[in-house]
């Protein structure tokens, strides 16, 4: 499978929507996936996340294992992982004595991993883990990315008007400023083939919740190509730990600055423009 991590095309990548949210898909029994559950402060969700996760792909793929990114946790979630770690097959558990972020996990995680497909899914399970087979399913017909999309042809979220907004207005702008062609960029489940990574990791700095917009906008800049899977989802309409203010000029800096490295890239003949082919 290494030899045919690849871009699409030079002019960029094709994005299409796959409507068939829970196909059931089984890659070629040479192909092994790592799937990754970054976590930090997750006692009360790791195992039963692992449980979730084994069982998805155990319907999706022949060889898997399953890399707990236990991130430099204090309530339990370590314990928990290396006992989880220590009686499930396939089960491995990544220690960091002190946070790295989100990003830097997942990071770390995929020089450990071992997977011709590097997965990774959030640890509370906004996504079901019945995505899987759809993620593998696209990598499987020849995408280099798989994402799950809330915002694409075919999804259906149900949320409180601000996260609406504020979600709306984000990923608006990454198409905008960086000229992305995903509709959705923060959900939390992706799948790529090894290259892509080993391609696109060099080149991206932030490590925390902007190391996913990094990676997808890269990755389309060389060429890659990326399907979007849509899904159904319903948020609580209670309290929210969104921070309207605090979080979109975050958000907005990491734009603007990201914006112009891309421009001393592309001016440097190191990446593709913007221009990508629908």
């Amino acid at each position: 499978m290494r030899g045919r991590d690849r871009p699409a095309g030079g002019d960029g990548v094709r994005l299409e929507a796959r409507r068939t949210a829970h196909a059931r898909a089984r890659l070629p029994a040479s192909w092994t996936v790592s799937a990754v559950l970054p976590a930090h402060n997750a006692a009360g969700q790791i195992e039963e996340s692992v449980h979730a996760l084994l069982g998805a792909l155990s319907g999706a793929v022949h060889g898997h294992e399953v890399l707990i990114a236990e991130d430099g946790s204090t309530d339990g979630t370590r314990e928990l992982a290396e006992r989880l770690a220590g009686v499930l097959p396939g089960v491995r558990h990544l220690h960091a004595r002190k946070r790295r972020g989100r990003g830097g996990a997942l990071v770390d995680a995929f020089r450990a991993s071992r997977g011709d497909v590097f997965l990774y899914m959030d640890v509370d399970r906004e996504i079901s883990p019945t995505y899987v087979p759809a993620l593998m399913a696209s990598i499987d017909a020849g995408a280099d990315v798989a994402v799950v999309s809330k915002r694409c042809a075919g999804a259906r979220t149900e949320a409180p008007a601000l996260r609406r907004l504020m979600s709306a207005t984000y990923n608006g702008l990454v198409r905008l400023l960086l000229g992305s062609r995903c509709h959705c960029h923060q959900g939390g489940m992706k799948a790529f083939r090894r290259g892509v990574l080993e391609r696109v990791l060099p080149m991206v700095e932030d490590r925390h919740w902007f190391w996913d917009t990094e990676v997808l906008v890269l990755a389309q800049r060389f060429g890659f190509r990326v399907v979007e899977v849509p899904v159904r989802l319903r948020y609580g309409f209670g309290s929210t730990s969104v921070r309207p203010l605090r979080d979109s000029l975050g958000m907005l800096v990491r734009l603007i600055r990201m914006r112009g490295r891309l421009r001393g890239l592309v001016r440097g003949g190191v990446l593709a423009g913007p221009g990508v082919e629908r």
